[in-house]
């Protein structure tokens, strides 16, 4: 029976330190749950998802900014 409870208590261990992220303090993260994004954005320190469950990348702000500057850019009906 003990052989089980250490088992189990080093498996949860083990999905805990896969959820850890650091996150730097010039980078933001951006969190996906099951393929989708969240609407909050994680910012710099350190951070715990749930692993199995979500996935987070780390981008910097420039990269965002350029995302969003390009999409200001789409030609609309109003514009032609």
């Amino acid at each position: 029976m003990a052989g089980l409870f250490w088992t189990l208590v080093f498996i949860a261990g083990f999905i805990v330190l896969l959820g850890v992220r650091i996150i730097n303090q010039y980078e933001r993260g951006v969190v996906f749950r099951l393929g989708k994004v969240r609407p909050n954005v994680k910012e710099p320190g350190l951070r715990v998802i749930i692993p199995l469950e979500k996935n987070s990348t780390i981008i910097f702000p420039s990269q965002f900014m350029d995302t969003v500057k390009s999409v200001k850019d789409f030609i609309t009906k109003e514009k032609v």
